[in-house]
């Protein structure tokens, strides 16, 4: 396939950049790759952030420099699509009353699908007389940015004041053309950080703190009484406090280190705060609080902010991620590209991680998790709650993990559910003594096993209360895996339990296992992890073929393994003993290895030991910086996955999917 589609602004304020992150996204994610020209108008010359920030998401990029003397043809020529993939361009901003000429004159030439962009707020009539001017037959429809009029031209003011309200767009765009998407009102997308505002005034970071990560929703002057005060503080914003207003300060800090995620305080006056006061306020710094300092009044400071631009900063990641996802979520892309031939489908991870959510959103399961008052648990569960990936079920406390959530700006959808542990340990007292009798447990032995939630929970597994279970975020591999191997135990043909790795390749996956569980395993226990590990890769879609990796210590270990491997399963795709080179080298097996179908071409690779394999994968992820999923765990009766101690909240929404591919399969 080869396909070009050309964004044409209508007029201003069409968020082009953002439209043009989730197109590539959305293209991706079907398994095609993107490249992106973005035209530079000859007097400017200067590609800017917007380059900048395609550059990093598309598969190429690059500037055209638009010359007015160069024949229409000719530069057509120069944005043509390569084979295979669709090529992006995105168009000259539209000038303060129609849209910019050469992007019309590119569009008459033909040749390209046509994405026009609009703002919801722009003149009826001035959209249509542009609509007029491009040819009928290659216009696709129209995506509406909704953002907000505000006041102020960038759009500062909407965050002044803590629950500002801006002026409402106008609720229905109709124009002559279909509309693909509107992009509706977000706060979350317009937010900047607080390192952003802090460069823009020039305000000295007292204490940085976690000033790229924290956004402001919303800016609030603290002046009165702390009484009056408290009631202004909320997630996301940024606390404005004369700098004398020790009180305050303390207040704010105090706050913060309760838990509630202000997106900074920024003190005011001529003088810093005193050290003890500083002092005081540590716990919150250690907690990531930013606290900056100017010597500018409030009006001054407003007058400033006005100025502050919400457009995407280029090194601002998390943004544009966020960005991009929501967007490719509204376009209907295959409205837009035609099908593509299963020849040319390219499975980026991007497109393996797309595929892999589609088919969990078709299994409606209850994933469970033991540490539902951890923050990155309730976020993950929120974010996997809004995609219906899963049903979630948070084990603690219900009043601190509500307080959690608001204080996390995090709304709690009726897919969330929030279970009470203490009231439910007493029920499976009886059921877990029966199936631990047989080892001597009595029952105030089993009473004090319940009061581990992760025990709690797999007894709920056990019960089919819940589909699977994803903990580790704060417990131990032992913590976590211990109640399963007692109480959920490995599934009727299997005799142990093992583990794997999925990364994501720039146009497949690979699966490594085992890296995390068992130490040494014997020619037996070898051939049942590769068999587990084969499985693993069918339920990901994948068809395995399988490279038992070996050393000198562990040749003839591996042998036997692989007889028994072909006993159970003789048509498994299988090779072996191979060095870990020549299974993933292509070029190097056809020189050392002729003949041999696997070699090269492997995508679920066997290690011997687990020293063998966690060092050769990390060492991967190191050298290469490849996309990592997992450890998943194979062999259990139901799924109980165990999370790296530092899994962040899109690391915890990936093992959910895997979890609940696992527990349909």
């Amino acid at each position: 396939m080869s396909e070009t589609l050309l964004l044409v602004p209508l007029c201003k304020r069409v968020a082009m950049t953002s439209i043009s992150l989730g197109l590539i996204h959305g293209i991706q994610r079907r398994g095609i790759s993107v490249n992106v020209t973005k035209l530079i108008d000859r007097v400017q010359q200067n590609p800017g952030r917007g380059l900048r920030i395609l550059s990093r998401v598309a598969d190429s990029a690059q500037a055209f420099v638009v010359d007015e003397e160069t024949l229409i043809p000719e530069q057509l020529t120069a944005l043509a699509p390569h084979k295979d993939h669709v090529s992006l361009v995105v168009g000259l901003p539209a000038t303060a009353t129609a849209p910019h000429p050469y992007n019309i004159k590119l569009a008459q030439q033909g040749g390209a699908k046509l994405i026009l962009l609009a703002d919801s707020h722009a003149d009826l009539q001035q959209l249509e007389t542009a609509i007029g001017q491009l040819p009928g037959a290659s216009i696709k429809g129209v995506v509406i940015n909704q953002k907000p009029l505000t006041q102020s031209a960038p759009g500062a003011d909407v965050l002044w004041a803590t629950n500002a309200n801006p002026t409402k767009s106008r609720e229905t765009l109709k124009l002559t053309v279909p509309t693909l998407a509107t992009l509706p009102w977000s706060n979350r997308a317009l937010a900047p950080r607080t390192c952003d505002l802090a460069h823009h005034l020039g305000a000295l970071p007292l204490n940085s703190g976690d000033w790229q990560q924290r956004r402001i929703s919303a800016i609030t002057v603290a002046e009165q009484s702390i009484v009056d005060e408290i009631a202004h503080l909320s997630p996301g914003t940024l606390v404005i406090i004369p700098a004398h207003r020790s009180d305050l300060i303390l207040t704010a800090c105090l706050a913060a280190k309760n838990g509630l995620l202000l997106a900074g305080l920024l003190l005011t006056g001529q003088h810093q705060p005193e050290p003890a006061i500083m002092a005081l306020c540590e716990g919150a710094f250690d907690d990531g609080l930013p606290m900056l300092f100017i010597e500018a009044g409030v009006s001054e400071i407003k007058t400033q902010l006005a100025s502050l631009s919400l457009h995407l900063e280029a090194d601002d990641h998390q943004r544009q991620d966020w960005i991009m996802h929501e967007i490719a979520e509204l376009l209907p892309i295959d409205d837009l590209i035609a099908p593509i031939d299963a020849a040319d489908y390219k499975q980026s991870p991007e497109a393996f991680r797309y595929q892999l959510a589609q088919r969990a959103q078709q299994q409606p399961c209850r994933i469970l998790f033991p540490e539902g008052e951890n923050p990155r648990i309730i976020g993950a569960a929120a974010e996997a709650a809004r995609r219906q990936l899963a049903q979630c079920l948070l084990l603690g406390d219900p009043h601190h993990i509500r307080r959690q959530a608001h204080n996390l700006g995090i709304s709690l959808s009726s897919q969330i559910h929030i279970i009470a542990p203490d009231a439910l340990r007493e029920r499976y007292v009886l059921p877990m003594l029966a199936l631990r009798q047989h080892k001597g447990l009595e029952e105030v032995m089993v009473r004090e096993q319940l009061q581990d939630n992760n025990a709690l929970a797999a007894m709920m597994l056990v019960r089919n209360e819940a589909d699977g279970i994803v903990s580790g975020a704060q417990s131990t591999t032992l913590e976590t895996l211990r109640p399963a191997l007692q109480l959920v135990r490995t599934a009727p043909t299997q005799s142990l339990v093992s583990s794997a790795f999925l990364m994501l390749l720039a146009d497949h996956a690979l699966i490594y296992g085992d890296c995390a569980i068992n130490p040494s395993p014997n020619a037996e226990q070898l051939a049942q992890i590769a068999l587990q590990c084969a499985a693993s890769a069918r339920m990901l879609g994948m068809a395995p073929r399988l490279a038992m990796i070996a050393t000198p210590h562990t040749h003839a270990k591996v042998v036997e393994a692989i007889a028994l491997i072909r006993t159970k399963a003789a048509t498994l795709a299988i090779e072996g003993p191979i060095a870990y080179d020549m299974a993933i080298i292509e070029s190097l097996a056809r020189a050392k290895a002729p003949g041999t179908p696997i070699a090269g071409q492997a995508n679920v690779f066997v290690f011997p030991d687990l020293n063998t394999g966690y060092s050769t994968l990390q060492t991967i992820q190191r050298s290469a910086q490849q996309q990592t999923i997992g450890p998943i765990t194979q062999g259990l009766a139901k799924p109980v996955n165990d999370l790296a101690r530092d899994a962040s909240v899109d690391d915890i929404v990936q093992m959910i999917i895997l979890t609940v591919l696992q527990a349909s399969y």
